[in-house]
Protein backbone atom coordinates (compact mmCIF):
# COMPACT_ATOMS: atom_id res chain seq x y z
CA UNK A 1 0.00 0.00 0.00
CA UNK A 2 2.81 2.42 0.87
CA UNK A 3 4.60 1.57 -2.41
CA UNK A 4 1.40 2.31 -4.39
CA UNK A 5 0.99 5.68 -2.64
CA UNK A 6 4.62 6.55 -3.37
CA UNK A 7 4.13 5.74 -7.05
CA UNK A 8 1.02 7.87 -7.19
CA UNK A 9 2.79 10.79 -5.55
CA UNK A 10 5.56 10.64 -8.17
CA UNK A 11 3.15 10.59 -11.11
CA UNK A 12 3.31 13.86 -13.05
CA UNK A 13 0.22 15.19 -14.84
CA UNK A 14 0.47 15.50 -18.64
CA UNK A 15 -2.93 17.11 -19.13
CA UNK A 16 -4.95 19.97 -17.66
CA UNK A 17 -8.37 19.54 -16.09
CA UNK A 18 -11.25 21.32 -17.84
CA UNK A 19 -11.84 23.90 -15.10
CA UNK A 20 -8.13 24.67 -14.78
CA UNK A 21 -7.88 24.91 -18.56
CA UNK A 22 -10.74 27.42 -18.70
CA UNK A 23 -9.24 29.47 -15.87
CA UNK A 24 -5.90 29.64 -17.65
CA UNK A 25 -7.51 30.53 -20.99
CA UNK A 26 -9.60 33.29 -19.42
CA UNK A 27 -6.52 34.61 -17.62
CA UNK A 28 -4.65 34.77 -20.93
CA UNK A 29 -7.56 36.56 -22.59
CA UNK A 30 -7.51 39.16 -19.82
CA UNK A 31 -3.76 39.58 -20.30
CA UNK A 32 -4.26 40.02 -24.02
CA UNK A 33 -7.02 42.57 -23.52
CA UNK A 34 -4.62 44.43 -21.22
CA UNK A 35 -2.05 44.39 -24.07
CA UNK A 36 0.32 42.10 -22.20
CA UNK A 37 2.43 39.70 -24.26
CA UNK A 38 1.27 36.08 -24.01
CA UNK A 39 4.75 34.88 -25.00
CA UNK A 40 6.37 36.89 -22.23
CA UNK A 41 3.79 35.56 -19.74
CA UNK A 42 4.91 31.94 -20.21
CA UNK A 43 7.57 31.86 -17.44
CA UNK A 44 5.10 33.21 -14.86
CA UNK A 45 2.36 30.76 -15.92
CA UNK A 46 4.87 27.89 -15.86
CA UNK A 47 6.09 28.87 -12.38
CA UNK A 48 2.50 29.00 -11.10
CA UNK A 49 2.11 25.26 -11.64
CA UNK A 50 -0.79 25.63 -14.08
CA UNK A 51 0.97 23.67 -16.83
CA UNK A 52 2.25 20.11 -17.17
CA UNK A 53 6.02 19.86 -16.81
CA UNK A 54 8.45 19.97 -19.67
CA UNK A 55 7.65 19.80 -23.37
CA UNK A 56 3.95 18.83 -22.87
CA UNK A 57 3.44 22.06 -20.92
CA UNK A 58 5.18 24.15 -23.57
CA UNK A 59 3.08 22.56 -26.35
CA UNK A 60 -0.14 23.02 -24.40
CA UNK A 61 0.67 26.68 -23.72
CA UNK A 62 1.54 27.34 -27.36
CA UNK A 63 -1.70 25.74 -28.62
CA UNK A 64 -3.73 27.60 -26.00
CA UNK A 65 -2.19 30.91 -27.01
CA UNK A 66 -3.07 30.31 -30.66
CA UNK A 67 -6.75 29.94 -29.80
CA UNK A 68 -6.66 32.92 -27.44
CA UNK A 69 -4.95 35.13 -30.04
CA UNK A 70 -7.67 34.27 -32.54
CA UNK A 71 -10.36 35.21 -30.00
CA UNK A 72 -8.57 38.47 -29.20
CA UNK A 73 -8.62 39.27 -32.90
CA UNK A 74 -12.41 38.96 -32.86
CA UNK A 75 -12.64 41.20 -29.80
CA UNK A 76 -10.45 43.86 -31.40
CA UNK A 77 -13.19 44.96 -33.80
CA UNK A 78 -15.54 45.61 -30.84
CA UNK A 79 -12.87 47.40 -28.80
CA UNK A 80 -12.03 50.05 -31.36
CA UNK A 81 -11.80 53.54 -29.91
CA UNK A 82 -11.23 54.65 -26.34
CA UNK A 83 -12.73 52.66 -23.47
CA UNK A 84 -15.42 54.86 -21.94
CA UNK A 85 -15.51 55.72 -18.25
CA UNK A 86 -17.62 53.35 -16.10
CA UNK A 87 -21.23 54.49 -16.04
CA UNK A 88 -22.53 55.13 -12.51
CA UNK A 89 -26.00 53.73 -11.85
CA UNK A 90 -28.54 55.07 -9.36
CA UNK A 91 -32.07 54.36 -10.59
CA UNK A 92 -35.54 54.27 -9.07
CA UNK A 93 -37.60 51.57 -10.74
CA UNK A 94 -40.98 51.06 -9.14
CA UNK A 95 -40.35 50.29 -5.47
CA UNK A 96 -36.71 49.40 -6.12
CA UNK A 97 -33.50 51.38 -6.11
CA UNK A 98 -30.76 50.06 -8.38
CA UNK A 99 -27.22 51.22 -7.55
CA UNK A 100 -23.89 50.23 -9.09
CA UNK A 101 -21.78 50.80 -12.17
CA UNK A 102 -21.47 49.43 -15.70
CA UNK A 103 -17.98 48.89 -17.09
CA UNK A 104 -16.44 47.73 -20.39
CA UNK A 105 -18.34 50.18 -22.58
CA UNK A 106 -16.72 51.08 -25.88
CA UNK A 107 -17.91 53.42 -28.64
CA UNK A 108 -19.40 50.37 -30.40
CA UNK A 109 -21.29 49.24 -27.30
CA UNK A 110 -21.23 47.44 -23.99
CA UNK A 111 -18.90 44.44 -24.31
CA UNK A 112 -19.01 41.22 -22.30
CA UNK A 113 -16.72 38.33 -23.23
CA UNK A 114 -15.80 34.89 -21.96
CA UNK A 115 -13.49 32.33 -23.55
CA UNK A 116 -15.96 29.46 -23.38
CA UNK A 117 -19.09 28.41 -25.22
CA UNK A 118 -21.97 30.76 -24.58
CA UNK A 119 -24.16 29.86 -21.60
CA UNK A 120 -27.63 31.14 -20.62
CA UNK A 121 -26.05 32.79 -17.56
CA UNK A 122 -23.83 34.85 -19.88
CA UNK A 123 -26.90 35.99 -21.81
CA UNK A 124 -28.75 36.87 -18.62
CA UNK A 125 -25.83 38.86 -17.20
CA UNK A 126 -25.36 41.07 -20.23
CA UNK A 127 -29.13 41.38 -20.72
CA UNK A 128 -29.49 42.99 -17.27
CA UNK A 129 -26.59 45.39 -17.90
CA UNK A 130 -27.92 46.13 -21.37
CA UNK A 131 -31.36 47.02 -20.00
CA UNK A 132 -29.82 49.32 -17.38
CA UNK A 133 -27.72 51.03 -20.05
CA UNK A 134 -30.85 51.63 -22.12
CA UNK A 135 -32.80 52.89 -19.10
CA UNK A 136 -30.15 55.52 -18.35
CA UNK A 137 -29.93 56.64 -22.00
CA UNK A 138 -26.82 58.73 -21.53
CA UNK A 139 -26.35 60.67 -24.78
CA UNK A 140 -22.59 60.07 -24.82
CA UNK A 141 -22.87 56.29 -24.38
CA UNK A 142 -24.09 53.71 -26.92
CA UNK A 143 -27.25 51.74 -26.16
CA UNK A 144 -26.29 48.44 -27.79
CA UNK A 145 -24.50 45.44 -26.31
CA UNK A 146 -22.17 42.69 -27.52
CA UNK A 147 -21.61 39.27 -25.97
CA UNK A 148 -18.57 37.49 -27.40
CA UNK A 149 -17.86 33.87 -26.51
CA UNK A 150 -15.72 31.09 -27.90
CA UNK A 151 -18.40 29.64 -30.18
CA UNK A 152 -20.07 32.82 -31.48
CA UNK A 153 -21.00 36.45 -30.81
CA UNK A 154 -24.42 37.87 -29.96
CA UNK A 155 -25.44 41.50 -30.50
CA UNK A 156 -28.16 43.35 -28.59
CA UNK A 157 -29.87 46.37 -30.22
CA UNK A 158 -31.35 49.27 -28.22
CA UNK A 159 -34.46 48.43 -26.16
CA UNK A 160 -37.34 50.90 -25.73
CA UNK A 161 -39.23 49.11 -22.93
CA UNK A 162 -36.12 48.67 -20.75
CA UNK A 163 -37.70 50.02 -17.54
CA UNK A 164 -40.67 47.65 -17.68
CA UNK A 165 -38.38 44.67 -18.35
CA UNK A 166 -36.07 45.66 -15.50
CA UNK A 167 -39.02 45.99 -13.16
CA UNK A 168 -40.16 42.45 -14.01
CA UNK A 169 -36.66 41.11 -13.32
CA UNK A 170 -36.38 43.00 -10.04
CA UNK A 171 -39.74 41.68 -8.87
CA UNK A 172 -38.68 38.12 -9.73
CA UNK A 173 -35.42 38.65 -7.84
CA UNK A 174 -37.31 40.01 -4.83
CA UNK A 175 -39.63 37.01 -4.83
CA UNK A 176 -36.61 34.74 -5.01
CA UNK A 177 -35.24 36.27 -1.81
CA UNK A 178 -38.41 35.31 0.04
CA UNK A 179 -39.16 31.87 -1.40
CA UNK A 180 -37.87 29.34 -3.89
CA UNK A 181 -38.94 30.17 -7.43
CA UNK A 182 -38.88 27.82 -10.37
CA UNK A 183 -36.34 29.55 -12.58
CA UNK A 184 -33.97 27.22 -14.44
CA UNK A 185 -31.83 29.21 -16.91
CA UNK A 186 -30.59 26.39 -19.15
CA UNK A 187 -33.97 24.68 -19.53
CA UNK A 188 -35.71 28.03 -19.94
CA UNK A 189 -33.30 29.02 -22.68
CA UNK A 190 -33.90 25.67 -24.40
CA UNK A 191 -37.60 26.50 -24.55
CA UNK A 192 -37.08 30.12 -25.67
CA UNK A 193 -34.57 29.14 -28.34
CA UNK A 194 -36.89 26.48 -29.73
CA UNK A 195 -39.78 28.96 -29.91
CA UNK A 196 -37.48 31.43 -31.64
CA UNK A 197 -36.76 28.77 -34.25
CA UNK A 198 -40.49 28.50 -34.99
CA UNK A 199 -41.25 25.33 -33.04
CA UNK A 200 -44.67 25.01 -31.43
CA UNK A 201 -45.02 25.06 -27.61
CA UNK A 202 -45.09 21.26 -27.33
CA UNK A 203 -41.86 20.89 -29.29
CA UNK A 204 -40.26 23.71 -27.34
CA UNK A 205 -41.22 22.00 -24.09
CA UNK A 206 -39.49 18.85 -25.31
CA UNK A 207 -36.34 20.88 -25.91
CA UNK A 208 -36.56 22.27 -22.39
CA UNK A 209 -37.05 18.77 -20.96
CA UNK A 210 -33.98 17.61 -22.87
CA UNK A 211 -31.91 20.29 -21.13
CA UNK A 212 -33.48 19.40 -17.78
CA UNK A 213 -33.02 15.64 -18.05
CA UNK A 214 -29.70 15.59 -19.91
CA UNK A 215 -28.35 12.57 -21.80
CA UNK A 216 -25.31 10.30 -22.06
CA UNK A 217 -23.16 13.18 -23.29
CA UNK A 218 -24.43 16.09 -21.21
CA UNK A 219 -25.49 16.40 -17.58
CA UNK A 220 -29.03 17.62 -17.13
CA UNK A 221 -29.81 20.80 -15.25
CA UNK A 222 -31.81 18.80 -12.70
CA UNK A 223 -28.54 17.39 -11.32
CA UNK A 224 -27.84 20.71 -9.61
CA UNK A 225 -28.61 20.12 -5.91
CA UNK A 226 -30.10 23.61 -5.51
CA UNK A 227 -32.44 23.07 -8.44
CA UNK A 228 -33.42 19.70 -6.97
CA UNK A 229 -34.47 21.45 -3.78
CA UNK A 230 -36.45 24.02 -5.77
CA UNK A 231 -38.12 21.48 -8.07
CA UNK A 232 -39.31 19.43 -5.10
CA UNK A 233 -41.25 22.35 -3.60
Amino acid sequence: MQEEEALLDETEPFDVELLEKYQLEQELVEKGVGKRSLVDSFPAVKASGQLPHGVPGECFYRETCQGVESFLGRLASYREGILLEPLEVDLRIGEFRLVGRIENIYPKGLLHFRYTNMKPKDRLRIWIHHLILNRIKNQTYPCNGILACKDFDCKYPPVKESEALLKDLLEAYWQGLKRLIHFFPVSSWGYAEARGQGKDPAEALQSAMGEWEGNDFKQGEKKDVYYQLCSNT
